[in-house]
């Protein structure tokens, strides 16, 4: 039977890249997006890529808004009602709106990323969990983010979102280490997605998506003995 990655934020960018590298090593897939027209557009491009063994592989694409805890509620039942196990959890889906925290007053913000970026993962990783330790064996990626490690201009809020999750991931990793039940946090520097294409930056700037997801996936790739705990990776001429 194959095993199954559940990816959040699934339909472009790193996140889609991370349901690519995992589904072209065999892996069933899971994923969500908030768009429509880009979960489908992504589904379709992960069933044209070639298989690596025999067994029939599924992609289940599920669309779900995380600023809603409704459909974080609803993505969690859809996974748990599907046949077979969760070996990978990763958590991807996020938001980055800009903002200071001096002199202005951008508390929706504030709150819609701390909803997205940090509780998403925790009310998901709170309904998934107890099925990967029931099953015995698990792996959480957390995706956070260099600005999860150190505070930048004009970032402080999605900076604050990131560091909760960088503290989600080391708190998650004592509490589950003794469960079989393996924990990563993967801090990336500025890749270049479509996010990135207005900037006027050049794309030989920025990380490539598929770097990231090989990171990941490599990661996962090793025995149930051992664990990647954390994962820095910055473009080659530093931060952006």
């Amino acid at each position: 039977m194959s095993k199954r990655a559940i990816i959040t934020g699934g339909s472009a960018g790193i996140g889609l890249e991370i349901a690519k590298k995992f589904y072209a090593n065999g892996f069933n897939i899971t994923f969500c997006a908030r768009n429509k027209e880009n979960l489908d557009r992504a589904k379709h491009d992960i069933e044209q890529l070639p298989l690596t063994g025999k067994n029939p592989q599924e992609v289940q694409a599920i669309q779900a808004d995380f600023l809603k805890e409704s459909d974080v509620d609803r993505f969690a039942s859809e996974v748990l009602a599907s046949s077979g196990t969760i070996d990978v959890l990763v958590h991807n889906a996020g938001i980055f709106l800009p903002g200071d925290l001096v002199g202005e007053k951008n508390l929706q913000a504030m709150r819609d990323m701390m909803e997205v970026n940090f509780f998403s993962a925790y009310h998901l990783n709170q309904l998934l969990l107890p099925k990967m330790i029931e099953q015995g064996h698990g792996h959480i990626i957390l995706m956070s983010s260099i600005a999860g490690l150190a505070a930048y201009p004009a970032g402080s809020m999605y900076t604050i979102s990131k560091f909760a999750l960088t503290g989600f991931a080391k708190a998650l990793r004592l509490e589950t280490q003794d469960k079989n039940i393996r924990v990563s946090a993967i801090y990336p520097g500025a890749t270049w997605t479509r996010s990135w294409s207005e900037s006027g930056l050049d794309e030989d700037r920025l990380m490539p998506a598929e770097d990231i997801a090989q990171l990941v996936f490599e990661c996962h790739n090793t025995s149930s003995r051992s664990v990647v705990e954390d994962i820095i990776i910055r473009p080659q001429l530093g931060d952006i």
